[in-house]
């Protein structure tokens, strides 16, 4: 049995299959009665993201961190978002359609 989970909306929403055929097929249902829901609501089907959040680090790593920002003359805060943004725009992964 295989299972699956819809990432990026506020809800949880569960689909499954015994095979990656039916999966694909129970996403897809999964994916359109979700949204259908959504409009007969007035919902928006996307996760709200703040644009902050925790991360926990080695201390170690936090110091290194803190340090090369200062060097290159940039706040902690934007050494994070740039080397997630970097990271991300160089990633080979690419989301599940």
């Amino acid at each position: 049995m295989f299972h699956g989970k819809i990432l990026g909306i506020n809800d949880l929403v569960n689909f499954e299959g015994v095979s990656v055929k039916e999966l694909k097929k129970a996403f897809a249902e999964a994916v359109e009665d979700y949204l259908e829901t959504c409009k007969v609501i007035g919902k928006d089907p996307n996760k709200t993201y703040k644009g902050s959040f925790n991360i926990r680090i080695p201390q170690d790593l936090h110091r290194q961190a803190a340090i090369h920002s200062a060097q290159i003359n940039m706040s902690l805060n934007d050494f994070v978002r740039f080397a997630i943004d970097f990271t991300l725009s160089k990633s080979k992964v690419q989301p599940a359609k």
